[in-house]
C-alpha cells in the first residue's frame, strides 16, 4: 500500500533494495525465471520492469486503462502477460516494453493470468465467472471454460499443461480439460471464500483419496485426483490464513 516493492535477503532479513516509482498500491510482483527481473502491477494502471541488481526501472509499460490486477513471466523470460480491471490481458515484449497482443474478450475485470509450462498458452480469470485460453502467437481466445457462477480470481496450469485448475467466489475449485475445454471435476465445500486461497497442481499420481492435516496455523487440504489428470490438487491459506473446509465432494465420480 506504501507505492513501493521490497527485495528481501532470505539469510538476513534486510531490505536490499526498494523499488519505488508506482503512482499507487502494488498489486502483484512476479520474478523472471532467470531472477534477474521483477515485475510488478499497481492500481496506477502501469507495469514496471525492473532490475534486481541495481533497483532500477527498467521499463514503464502503459496501456492498460485499469487497475493492473496480475503479472506472469513467459517460461522464457522474454514475455510478460498482465490482466487488468480494463476487461483485457496485454501481452508485453521484455526486451523494447512494446505491448504485443491486447487479448479482449471477457466482459469484466480480469483478476489472473498465468502462462502454461510451454509458453504458447495464457489462461486468465475473470469477475465474468468464466477462464479464457490464449493462444500467445495470434491472441486469439481459444476456449471459454464456463461453469463457475462467480468471479474466477485464481488458475494454476498442470506441470505437464493439459490440465487447468481454478478457484471462485462460488466456493468451488474446477478442473478443466485444456484440449477440450471441458470441466472434469468441480471441487465443493468451503466455508469461507473471502480467505486468500491459491491452488497447486503437482504431477504426483496416488490412489483417491482425502487428506487433511495441519501445518502452522494453516489448514491443508489435498485432494488426489487419479488419471487422466493424474494430479493432486492443494488448496491451502496465504499468509497463515485460517480455511475451514465443510462437505468437501466431487461434482464427478473420477
Amino acid at each position: 500500500e506504501d507505492k513501493t516493492v521490497r527485495l528481501w535477503d532470505v539469510d538476513t532479513g534486510e531490505c536490499v533494495h526498494t523499488l519505488q516509482g508506482h503512482g499507487s498500491y502494488v498489486i502483484s510482483v512476479a520474478y523472471s525465471p532467470k531472477g534477474d527481473q521483477i515485475v510488478s502491477g499497481s492500481e496506477d494502471k502501469t507495469v514496471r520492469l525492473w532490475g534486481v541488481d541495481t533497483g532500477e526501472c527498467i521499463h514503464t509499460l502503459q496501456g492498460h486503462r485499469g487497475i493492473v490486477s496480475s503479472v506472469a513471466y513467459s517460461p522464457k523470460g522474454d514475455r510478460i502477460a498482465s490482466g487488468s480491471y480494463d476487461k483485457t490481458v496485454r501481452l508485453w515484449d521484455v526486451d523494447t516494453g512494446e505491448c504485443v497482443h491486447t487479448l479482449q474478450g471477457h466482459s469484466w475485470a480480469v483478476n489472473c493470468v498465468v502462462y502454461s509450462p510451454k509458453g504458447d498458452r495464457i489462461a486468465s480469470g475473470s469477475g465474468d465467472s468464466t477462464v479464457r485460453l490464449w493462444d500467445v502467437d495470434t491472441g486469439e481466445c481459444v476456449h471459454t471454460l464456463q461453469s463457475h457462477s462467480s468471479s474466477v480470481n485464481n488458475v494454476v496450469y498442470s506441470p505437464k499443461g493439459d490440465r487447468i485448475a481454478s478457484r471462485s467466489y462460488d466456493r468451488t475449485v474446477k478442473l478443466w480439460s485444456i484440449e477440450t475445454g471441458q470441466c472434469l471435476a468441480t471441487i465443493r465445500g468451503f466455508s469461507n471464500v473471502f480467505h486468500k486461497m491459491k491452488v497447486y497442481v503437482s504431477p504426483v499420481p496416488t490412489k483417491n483419496h482425502l487428506l487433511q492435516e495441519k501445518e502452522l496455523a494453516t489448514d491443508l487440504l489435498a485432494y488426489r485426483h487419479r488419471p487422466p489428470a493424474n494430479a493432486e490438487v492443494f488448496i491451502l491459506g496465504e499468509e497463515g490464513s485460517r480455511i475451514v473446509f465443510t462437505g468437501l465432494k466431487l461434482d464427478d465420480d473420477l
